[in-house]
């Protein structure tokens, strides 16, 4: 059985491209919501902000359960078992990231060398 070798300089833009894509994202909701939609609704204001002011967060949440997922299914395909970086990438993408990639370069690199 042959295994496929990791790219690990595609994971990086993977991660980095999905990582910028949030917050642009969050920038341009935060822009946006300041200037257009709190102006807009001067009479209903304070509810209207309140309820709009929960999306970034609902935005990163979807984005940390997406992080999660793909961060598991990259520790799964190198066969490393740490469940704690997909729990830690759960409640802060890009922490549970760079620990992802800090294990990653330790199984691929400092313990293959280490052990031949």
């Amino acid at each position: 059985m042959i295994m496929k070798r990791f790219d690990v300089q595609k994971a990086i833009i993977k991660y980095a491209l999905l990582l910028s894509l949030f917050y642009l994202f969050n920038l341009a909701w935060m822009y946006y919501l300041h200037l257009h939609i709190v102006m807009w609704s001067a009479d209903n204001a304070g509810k209207f902000y309140e309820y709009i002011s929960w999306m970034p967060l609902i935005v990163q949440s979807l984005f940390n359960i997406v992080f999660a997922i793909l961060v598991w299914k990259d520790l799964k395909a190198n066969d490393i078992r740490s469940p704690l970086i997909v729990v830690i990438t759960l409640l802060f993408g890009f922490l549970g990231i760079a620990l992802f990639f800090l294990q990653l370069i330790y199984t691929l690199y400092l313990k293959n060398t280490a052990s031949s």
